[in-house]
Order: structure tokens, then C-alpha cells, then sequence
């Protein structure tokens, strides 16, 4: 993509993934691997314009992802982390109404399980984006 082939560079995500998809079939510690690698080409074909195979990756990383959530709680955080990407991803391809989507179910995810959900700056970028303002809190003082 850096030297502007990006046919061939599809070409490349799409072999990379389907031979990620192949192994996790019959390596499960492997889907989360393959779910980080959709959400990657998600991120490289975002810029490009590229909206149904942007939506595509998106939604298959997604779907890995909350199964592995459902199997075991210790991919709650990835989870979230993901739609908070996922949302992030479509603010930039100009799909507000899913990044709101993406952002709203992240964050109901997010206040349903805290301690295990990541960071604050995630919880912010969640409500912020899934149009929630956040509570007010304690003025900052300079001493803190």
C-alpha cells in the first residue's frame, strides 16, 4: 500500500486472513489472532475508501471476538477494546450511525463489567462517541 499497489495489497490481506481463518478452524488459541488481524486490514482499508470490505472485516473480527467474550470472561477487555476500534474505524469512513453502534454497545459492555473492561480513556472515548456525556466529576485541582 505504501508504494500505491493496493490491488496487490488487498490481494495480500485477504490470503493473510484467509490462512489466519484456516488455522484458528483447528487452533482455537489462534482466534484471537485472526479477530486482531481483521481489525488490522479493517484499519489499513478504512483510509482507502473501501467501505463493504472495511464493514466485512470489521463485523468478522467482531463476531470472533464476542464468542470468545461468551466462552471466557478474560476476553471481556479485547472486546471492548475492539468496538471502541470498530467505532474509531467508521468515524473515519464516514459511518457515523454504525460508530455510534459499535460505540454504544461497547459501552454498555464497558459499565456492565468495569473492573475488567480497560482503562478509563476507553470508557471516555466510548461515551464520548456513543453520544453519552460523561458524569461530572471532581473539578482537577493542580495539587492532584
Amino acid at each position: 500500500m505504501d508504494v500505491d499497489r493496493v490491488p496487490e495489497a488487498k490481494i495480500r490481506w485477504y490470503d493473510a486472513l484467509e490462512l489466519l481463518r484456516q488455522f484458528s478452524e483447528t487452533n482455537p488459541s489462534a482466534r484471537s489472532t485472526y479477530a486482531r488481524a481483521c481489525e488490522e486490514v479493517s484499519h489499513s482499508l478504512g483510509p482507502l475508501g473501501a467501505t463493504e470490505e472495511t464493514l466485512t472485516a470489521i463485523r468478522t473480527g467482531l463476531a470472533i471476538r464476542r464468542t470468545l467474550a461468551a466462552e471466557d470472561s478474560q476476553h471481556h477487555q479485547e472486546l471492548v477494546r475492539a468496538l471502541a476500534s470498530a467505532a474509531l474505524t467508521l468515524t473515519w469512513t464516514d459511518q457515523p450511525e454504525l460508530a455510534t453502534q459499535f460505540a454504544a454497545e461497547g459501552l454498555a459492555l464497558y459499565q456492565e463489567n468495569p473492573e475488567t473492561s480497560g482503562p478509563p480513556h476507553v470508557l471516555e472515548f466510548l461515551q464520548e462517541h456513543a453520544g453519552e456525556q460523561p458524569p461530572p466529576g471532581p473539578t482537577p485541582t493542580p495539587d492532584h
